[in-house]
């Protein structure tokens, strides 16, 4: 019988008994406009975007912190699903491909999907990148806190220490006032050469790595290799997924095997294990090709800050001139301004309670004088009473009731009232040796005793200024009394070759470049490096 069938439209001559058999079922099925479900899904697609992913899925689970990462390919199920990484399970995840993968595309999906599903009220990202445009797109949005360049490196540490004292705070705090706190998403692209150049900066991410996720801390990093995640670093990570890589031993050495599936080729492809199956997805992009993603996300960010006006708490930022505005809120009226920590970027100052002399010196007098009005204006500003020496006439600053200029005001002040007493809590002396030497013996003696003999339980703080090869030839009483103090200052360079500040070695190392208002502060032994307040105007002087 079939070979009696006509052969069907289109066939050639000489076509097997089969072909004749699937020619005229195909045949009957066009009649009948029947078609047969096909027996496999077509390929993934080379684009996925979050949208896509949205009209195919739905909405994704927002009481969960569900990274939408892509869209998983299952074929013995004949399935496909959204690929979501949930960091309240994992706790951190990883992103290993080398540049043509394409994993900055995948991670800014990731983030951006976070900030979708959530408020920025209860959501900070922040971020580190190798290159300049992996994250910059998503700084619009309202839930980015800062994204810093790994060639800043005052910047890198001003990130990580941020998260270590939001860490601190959260170890010190209820279970129910973690619970109510943001949580903070931190994503890393391209670390490595910091992580090799800089062992410290990844002991403090091993910690952070290790007890964040507890604390609703956590981190996406994407990493060229999975060489450049040590494994006491990798052990803190929750899942670690492949992409493109360019040989299958790399897949091997994060999944095991590959049981039976090709390395994949192809930008944002990689594999992952999913319920103990190894799976093939496509990773996703925030928009498609055709889009621009910086204006997609600007759009985004100005329908999220319409619907909530709460932002994250901004990465602190080294001024590059410090003055007393950046200090004013940690400072108050009871303690003495000195700058902001390089390291630690934060401002640092001397608690007057505690404070009975102090050395501050330098090398270069402008700078000096620099610090000295700021020191001065920030005192002024936050109404603690207190007068400026200037007999040599060499601060610069004219027409201040409190600032008594010449050897005149100077001794009339000494000579003929009491420091201790009468409300005062701060004394500048500028210019220590010069101002000695100007003044009659009975002032000068008044201001060596003044400075010797200071004692917290008075209230009165004695802030001694000289340039440092000035005072370095100083053997009196007075000066041997302000080297037994705990706390000093050195502004500019030159503070390793100084003998006149007592510290213990090494120097912290500092990054960044060197300004003129780079130096020191001596606290009990150990030196910290400070970027000093300086006056307003100091440009213009």
């Amino acid at each position: 019988v079939v070979s009696r069938m006509q052969r069907p439209e289109g066939s050639r001559d000489g076509c097997s008994e089969l072909e004749a058999v699937l020619g005229h079922l195909e045949l009957l099925a066009r009649i009948a406009g029947r078609r047969a479900p096909r027996l496999w899904l077509d390929p993934l697609p080379e684009h996925v975007t979050l949208s896509d992913l949205r009209e195919r899925y739905g909405e994704p689970d927002a009481s969960a912190l569900l990274c939408v990462t892509g869209e998983l390919d299952d074929p013995s199920r004949q399935a496909r699903m959204r690929f979501e990484l949930n960091l309240t399970e994992l706790g951190n995840v990883a992103l290993v491909g080398p540049a043509s993968s394409g994993v900055e595309e995948v991670v800014r999906a990731m983030l951006v999907s976070l900030a979708q599903a959530h408020s920025s009220a209860g959501l900070w990202i922040y971020g580190v990148e190798a290159s300049g445009d992996a994250l910059t797109t998503l700084l619009t949005l309202p839930h980015v806190g800062g994204v810093v360049s790994l060639a800043d490196e005052g910047a890198v540490w001003s990130l990580l220490r941020m998260l270590e004292r939001e860490l601190d705070l959260r170890k010190g705090s209820s279970v129910q006032d973690v619970c109510r706190m943001p949580v903070v998403v931190c994503a890393l692209v391209g670390p490595e050469a910091l992580l090799e150049a800089d062992p410290e900066v990844e002991d403090r991410l091993v910690a952070l790595t290790r007890e964040g996720p507890a604390q609703a801390i956590h981190f996406v990093v994407a990493v060229r290799s999975v060489s450049a995640l040590h494994m006491r670093l990798r052990t803190n990570f929750g899942m670690v997924v492949p992409m493109a890589l360019n040989d299958e031993s790399d897949y091997l050495s994060i999944l095991g095997s590959l049981e039976g599936l090709g390395a994949p080729k192809g930008a944002r492809r990689g594999i992952v294990r999913w319920e103990r199956r190894l799976l093939e997805f496509q990773g996703a992009q925030v928009c498609a090709e055709d889009e621009d993603e910086e204006t997609v996300v600007a759009c985004m960010s100005h329908g999220m800050r319409s619907a909530c006006d709460a932002t994250a708490l901004p990465v602190p930022r080294l001024p590059e001139h410090v003055l007393w505005e950046d200090l004013a809120q940690a400072m108050g009226d009871s303690r003495l301004p000195v700058g902001f920590g390089r390291r630690e970027v934060m401002p640092m100052s001397v608690e007057l309670s505690s404070l009975e002399a102090m050395l501050v010196a330098g090398n270069d007098g402008d700078s000096l004088m620099r610090h000295v009005r700021g020191v001065h204006e920030g005192l002024s500003l936050a109404g603690v009473a207190h007068v400026a020496l200037d007999a040599p006439g060499i601060l610069g600053v004219a027409g201040d009731a409190d600032v008594l200029v010449g050897k005149d005001q100077v001794e009339h002040f000494l000579l003929s009232a009491e420091p201790i007493g009468n409300g005062l809590r701060v004394v500048l002396v500028v210019g220590v040796v010069r101002t000695l030497s100007v003044l009659g013996e009975h002032a000068a003696q008044v201001l060596r005793d003044l400075i010797g003999t200071r004692s917290a339980a008075t209230g009165l703080a004695v802030v001694v200024v000289s340039e440092g090869w000035r005072i370095a030839s100083v053997y009196e009483d007075w000066f041997r009394s302000l080297g037994s103090q705990p706390y000093g200052v050195w502004v500019g360079s030159g503070f390793a070759d100084q003998t006149v500040l007592r510290y213990a070695p090494p120097l912290p190392r500092v990054r960044g470049q060197q300004m003129a208002m780079d130096g020191y502060m001596v606290e009990r032994g150990v030196a910290r490096a400070v970027r000093m307040i300086e006056g307003r105007g100091e440009d213009e002087r």
